[in-house]
């Protein structure tokens, strides 16, 4: 199922890219153009483990024409993926393993613009982080913590519904490899379906008040 969402994700940026007329060209002429700063904030469930926990993300960076991103963010799971066995020993060890992400990013995204309302966006990310883990023993007094360093990397598409130019509803759907010693548990596909806030309309309102 993994793998099948892979290939799926990955034949779509590809066939994506292929077939937009002059791509490189678009991207070269956009980074050209004067950038405005974008700021934002999103959320998305990955699986861990099989179980999809959320992730939560702060984004800043520049926009390039309305046609390429180029982000830096902090990401970090709220809540605790909680895992337990028991052991058959003399006595009984109940064993509880708490995992949490974080981790810092640079994402490039690029954006197809359909109408004033649509727009879709294909945004490739890497980043580089920790898996910090909790282990308690219940025949032992204290627990023990250990950071396992990561490096994720996602890819997906989303689409983005502006309501007005202060808000808008986005969805998206990806996937996400997180290399290192956890790979297999910290990788998975991820999605994401909220309201999403514009930044412009705020970074102009303050600017009329600093003024």
């Amino acid at each position: 199922m993994r793998l099948m969402w892979l290939v799926i994700l990955f034949t779509l940026n590809v066939s994506f890219a292929r077939s937009q007329p002059a791509f490189v060209d678009t991207i070269r002429t956009s980074l050209n153009e004067k950038p405005r700063f974008v700021l934002g904030l999103n959320n998305r469930y990955a699986l861990v483990s099989g179980v999809p926990l959320r992730t939560n993300g702060i984004q800043a960076g520049m926009d390039f024409n309305d046609k390429v991103r180029i982000l830096f963010g902090a990401n970090w799971m709220p809540n605790a993926y909680v895992e337990r066995d028991i052991s058959n020993g003399i006595p009984p060890d109940t064993i509880t393993i708490q995992k949490r992400l974080s981790f810092f990013s640079l994402t490039g995204s690029y954006s197809l613009r359909m109408s004033e309302k649509w727009r879709f966006d294909f945004p490739i990310l890497i980043g580089m982080g920790v898996d910090d883990r909790t282990t308690t023993h219940s025949t032992r007094i204290k627990p023990t913590t250990e950071s396992r360093f990561i490096v994720p990397f996602e890819f997906g598409a989303s689409a983005v519904y502006s309501i007005n130019s202060w808000f808008g509803v986005k969805a998206g759907l990806g996937n996400r490899l997180t290399f290192g010693r956890s790979f297999s548990t910290n990788s998975g596909p991820y999605y994401a379906l909220g309201l999403t806030v514009f930044a412009k309309p705020f970074v102009d309102w303050a600017k009329k008040i600093w003024q």
